[in-house]
Order: C-alpha cells, then structure tokens, then sequence
C-alpha cells in the first residue's frame, strides 16, 4: 500500500505515505514485532520511537494547514 502511494507521479500523496509509514513502524515493526525487547537499544523501540517521530510531523503538518481531523 504504501509503495502504491509512494509513486513518482503521486507527490500529493506524500502526506499519506508519511502516515501509513509510520503505522507501519509503530504496528508492524513495533508492537506486533517479534523481535525480543532485551535493551533500549533495541529495534523495535528504534521503529516505535521513529513511527512515533513520523506521526508526530505528519500531524503537525496539517494542524498547521488547518486539515487535521479528529482521531
């Protein structure tokens, strides 16, 4: 999905690939990792603290255009 939005011709789309992407660090390669947690190190929490990172851009983004909405 995210490849799909991430088309060259689909730069408009950019905002929703920043998104999903960062659903995809959090959900998929954070908490439904199985990968063990052993360190703060670890690379699940790198993807969570990094979706997290991404999210938080991505809406700042749109609170600022005054096209943010309610979750």
């Amino acid at each position: 999905m995210i490849a799909a939005v991430q088309e060259p011709n689909q730069k408009s789309a950019k905002p929703i690939a920043d998104f999903l992407e960062a659903c995809h660090l959090i959900i998929e390669k954070g908490l439904l990792s199985k990968c063990r947690v052993d360190s703060l190190n670890s690379p699940v929490l790198h993807n969570a603290k990094k979706g997290m990172a991404l999210f938080e851009k991505w809406c700042h983004k749109h609170e600022e255009t005054g096209m943010a909405f309610a979750i």
